[in-house]
């Protein structure tokens, strides 16, 4: 099985949550494997100066260059409107459809703990939406898909986010950086203050790496629910060895 190609699946709130886990879906994506983005959320609100309507479309062209960037295919946005994503039976339901399309191997997304609401609940709605695309009974336009592994992303906004296991990106964090920069709109929204967004994404990569005693990392945690999704069942013995 080591040498099986696998299918990566990262669902994010907005356009640019997927640097989050960049270095990670760049590793993957070097080596052979299938990685695909989805976006929740329209993310029409992210910018003071550019109207919401115009915004859209530069969001989504922006989430289409960063992801040829990092290799993946780019599934597109499922819509709902910025600041407004909300845990309900119609998002579970295009989540699971979405994942029976996709037919992921393992899906990643936002910690339940996040600092965002959106991805607070993008985070609930993708565990949920996990579980109702196993079950046949659970009925969308395409047939059930078991997920084997679900994990969840570090958040650089959270101060009690505690790693089970960490990704070595020293080799893809120029990657990760050129497809964040990708988001050209956000760079000035994220820079509010005199920041720079490239430079905090690289300092937390670097704070994990010393963590994991590498030069560049990025953190992540397993579903507690083992009693419907375990972590490493199967094949894909770790994520942290891609095979």
């Amino acid at each position: 099985m080591k040498d099986r190609k696998i299918c990566i699946l990262w669902i994010g709130a907005h356009p640019d949550d997927e640097t989050q886990v960049g270095g990670t879906l760049a590793k993957f994506a070097r080596s052979g494997h299938r990685v695909v983005i989805c976006v929740v959320s329209k993310a029409e609100k992210g910018h003071m100066d550019i109207p919401p309507d115009e915004l859209v479309k530069i969001r989504d062209k922006e989430m289409a260059e960063a992801a040829k960037i990092l290799g993946a295919e780019y599934y597109g946005n499922l819509g709902l409107p910025d600041q407004e994503v909300f845990v309900t039976n119609e998002l579970v339901h295009q989540l699971t459809e979405v994942m029976r399309q996709v037919s992921p191997d393992i899906v990643i997304t936002h910690w339940e703990r996040d600092y965002s609401p959106d991805h607070i609940n993008t985070s609930i709605a993708v565990t949920h939406a996990v579980l109702t695309s196993q079950n046949p009974c659970y009925k969308t336009e395409t047939p059930g898909h078991w997920v084997q592994r679900l994990y969840y992303a570090d958040t650089s906004h959270g101060l009690d986010f505690e790693p089970d296991f960490w990704i070595d990106i020293s080799d893809t964090i120029e990657i990760k950086l050129r497809a964040f920069a990708a988001h050209k709109s956000q760079m000035e929204w994220l820079g509010i203050g005199g920041r720079d967004p490239l430079e905090t994404a690289r300092v937390h990569a670097r704070f994990r790496g010393i963590q994991a005693n590498t030069m560049y990392a990025e953190a992540f945690r397993s579903t507690r629910r083992g009693q419907f999704v375990h972590a490493e069942l199967g094949y894909a013995a770790s994520l942290t060895t891609p095979p």
